[in-house]
């Protein structure tokens, strides 16, 4: 009788139930800071390393990855800029920074996603591309010209 009672209460000890054990659960917040990062072209830049820092501090506030969408969520949780830096590993680079109020909500910024932004990115590339067309045909020509320049007159005699 007493082994059985002392199997019984080994059993019942090493039993898992759920008096040890923690539960989890979940929530759905609303009211976090989106950024969505693209190129100039307007497809998202997925799948980017992402970097926060927070207001008045060098240590990351939170670090991840952009979705397929070139999205990523942070929820601040003291007033200030938040330095956000988002990266693709082949050389695109942008970096935003968020002020953020009292409320923990984020002040609108709109300088990245604008229509006018992206017409000025165009304009720059076609300026850039007509500045290196010009610099290519001067130097063909100055090339040129010092060739003419050092074969001398030809007079003639011989």
């Amino acid at each position: 009788m007493k082994i059985q009672l002392l199997i019984s209460m080994a059993f019942l000890i090493s039993w898992p139930f759920s008096g040890f054990c923690h539960g989890v659960s979940g929530s759905i917040s609303s009211g976090g800071v989106a950024i969505t990062a693209e190129y100039d072209d307007g497809s998202p830049m997925s799948y980017a390393e992402t970097e926060i820092k927070a207001p008045d501090s060098d240590l990351l506030f939170s670090s991840g990855w952009t979705d397929r969408n070139g999205r990523f969520c942070f929820f601040p949780d003291v007033k200030g800029i938040y330095q956000v830096v988002i990266q693709d590993g082949m050389g695109h680079r942008l970096q935003v920074d968020v002020p953020v109020d009292a409320n923990m909500k984020p002040e609108p910024i709109d300088r990245n996603n604008s229509k006018i932004n992206r017409i000025f990115i165009r304009y720059e590339k076609i300026m850039m591309g007509l500045t290196v067309l010009f610099f290519l045909s001067g130097c063909v020509l100055w090339y040129k010209g010092n060739q003419n320049k050092n074969k001398g007159p030809s007079n003639g005699s011989a």
